[in-house]
């Protein structure tokens, strides 16, 4: 394991109507507000979405998680695009045919790509294109390029390798970005109630030994 001290740095009590992957963006806040942001993040299935892959990118964070919503292996999705998944936009179609327009939606974020309508109907994959069964229209949100990303990286030797630390785990682990300062962690203060629990604990366990002595004796 690469990151071997494991420290609590966060605990949120949410009500059971939310979602987990709400929950990952107010998390990163708070420990980029401590200046204890982690270098990578590995989190549950329930943590990924596309709108977390980029939040979290956009802290300088690696978030690993399991992608939800696998897709058919034999049907045509966006992952059969050619993508540029730096830059978050669709290059051309699995038959490489590029856009001959793009615009921006309402929301500033979807992009609205129209191929060569003449081109789509003659082409083989019309049918089970998701571009082509439009007329060779295509709405593209960021959020659905990022999850295609994490669909292809999670195949991946290296995603597996790095994943292996959530064995065993239902909690979002983190990979430190720096040393960790202890007592801005709350170490410190974690160590003075383990003490007294401790303390605590042996002498209610002495207590019941000599009792047990008493009674028999």
């Amino acid at each position: 394991m690469s990151n071997p001290i494991q420290v609590i740095t966060r605990v949120e009590v949410e009500p059971a109507h939310l979602n987990d992957h709400q929950a990952l963006v107010p998390a990163l806040d708070a420990l980029e507000k401590r200046e204890i942001a982690p270098e990578e993040m590995f989190a549950d299935t329930t943590y990924n979405s596309g709108d977390n892959l980029i939040a979290a990118a956009a802290q300088g964070v690696e978030f690993m998680a399991s992608t939800p919503d696998k897709t058919d292996p034999d049907g045509i999705g966006l992952g059969h695009f050619d993508l540029d998944l730096k830059e978050l936009r669709v290059c051309a179609c699995p038959e490489g045919a590029r856009p001959i327009r793009s615009r921006l939606g309402k929301d500033q974020m979807t992009r609205n790509l129209r191929f060569d309508p003449e081109r789509c109907a003659i082409c083989p994959l019309t049918d089970d294109c998701p571009a082509g069964k439009q007329g060779g229209r295509l709405r593209v949100h960021p959020r659905d390029i990022a999850t295609v990303y994490s669909r292809v990286r999670e195949e991946s030797e290296t995603f597996k390798k790095a994943y292996a630390i959530r064995a065993g785990s239902n909690r979002p682990t983190l990979s430190a970005r720096r040393p960790m300062d202890w007592a801005r962690c709350g170490l410190g203060a974690s160590f003075g109630w383990l003490k007294r629990f401790l303390r605590y604990s042996c002498a209610r366990i002495l207590g019941n030994v000599l009792e047990m002595v008493q009674n028999a004796a």
